[in-house]
């Protein structure tokens, strides 16, 4: 049952809680992996955790179960939750990208602490996710594998460029799966960062 219609069906008042799985840093924390790895043996574990990470999610479950098992756990929550809940009630037929999804999550489990609120922009170009705080833009960020096509380089470039001008707000970020640099046009700057060195900024 999603949460606006349980709200329906309980009398009284009610608390809604935000329960989020754990998050990368959690489960670095809990393999003991550095996050600020720096050797190369330490840089090979980390990003091995994220992968894991991307695959698997972070449901404690699947800590504690075999492989096999956690296959199987996998698709029954897929399934139940995904399925069931989600694709057939709103009739949902694109779900976004595992990188979308695990910048979201993060962006929400940080929201607890920061109290900002998160949103999609579409004016005739897409910002992936608006951060605002007291109703002044925070941060503008894009999600994208990578740079590395030219067209796709231009249109994030493009649509963050128009963004900064139209929302007013100069924190221009890229999340990709593995570049790092920073670009500098039109008095602008964008900094393009790994989703796993993102995930262990805070």
């Amino acid at each position: 049952m999603l949460s606006g219609e349980l709200s329906t069906h309980l009398t009284g008042s009610y608390v809604k809680i935000e329960l989020f799985p754990f998050s990368f840093s959690e489960i670095l924390d809990y393999k003991k992996i550095k996050q600020n790895a720096k050797t190369t043996k330490e840089l090979a574990f980390r990003r091995q955790a994220y992968f894991d990470y991307l695959k698997q999610g972070g449901f404690p479950e699947m800590f504690q179960i075999g492989e096999t098992q956690k296959r199987e756990y996998l698709r029954t929550l897929f399934q139940s939750i995904i399925f069931k809940d989600i694709v057939k009630r709103f009739n949902i037929k694109y779900i976004k990208t595992l990188l979308e999804n695990i910048v979201f999550l993060e962006l929400c489990r940080r929201r607890a602490d920061s109290n900002y609120d998160i949103y999609y922009y579409n004016n005739n170009y897409e910002i992936d996710f608006v951060v605002a705080q007291n109703g002044k833009i925070q941060e503008l960020i894009q999600i994208s594998l990578t740079l590395e096509n030219e067209k796709t380089h231009k249109r994030e470039i493009s649509a963050l460029l128009k963004g900064a001008d139209e929302l007013r707000c100069n924190a221009l970020t890229i999340i990709t799966q593995d570049e790092k640099k920073t670009i500098s046009k039109d008095d602008k700057t964008i900094e393009v960062v790994s989703v796993i060195d993102w995930l262990c900024s805070q």
